[in-house]
């Protein structure tokens, strides 16, 4: 009962309040089919794609290994395989190709949700 299917949501905070790690939580959550914060359920596992531009795929994987241990989702690379997708790159959203090539690449791994982060990154 947090988002609804088709729409946009926003995780807005100042910095460094925990956005990515809330975000990361909410990605491996869906993905999982495991309750969001510990807390917020899912109803059903989706496959979910990050594309975050901010922190480094290094320390997205750290904190994908810490939220997944929380959550008690163990060898989270093999419970997760096909579900849930990382990407460093973010695309700028007034950019016609940036973005054809953005859809092609979530057309290929099938997501029902796209998490984007941050958003100020993709405004060009």
């Amino acid at each position: 009962r947090l988002l609804v299917r088709g729409q946009p949501g926003i995780i807005g905070g100042p910095s460094k309040t925990l956005k990515t790690s809330v975000l990361i939580d909410l990605a491996m959550s869906v993905a999982a089919g495991v309750p969001f914060l510990g807390e917020f359920p899912v109803p059903h596992r989706m496959r979910v794609a990050v594309a975050s531009g901010e922190s480094g795929l290094h320390t997205l994987q750290e904190t994908a290994v810490r939220v997944a241990k929380a959550r008690g989702i163990a060898d989270p690379g093999r419970a997760l395989k096909g579900w849930f997708h990382v990407s460093g790159t973010l695309p700028t959203l007034s950019d016609l190709t940036q973005m054809s090539e953005f859809e092609e690449a979530l057309a290929a791994l099938d997501a029902d949700l796209i998490l984007i982060d941050p958003l100020y990154l993709c405004l060009g």
